[in-house]
């Protein structure tokens, strides 16, 4: 369990960024 939560941690910022970018894109 431990392992997931870190390795998803640090998968959620480029995630973030690749949505704002794509929303940003798209206004």
């Amino acid at each position: 369990a431990p392992q997931l939560h870190v390795f998803k941690a640090p998968a959620a910022a480029p995630v973030k960024v690749l949505v704002l970018g794509t929303q940003y894109e798209n206004y």
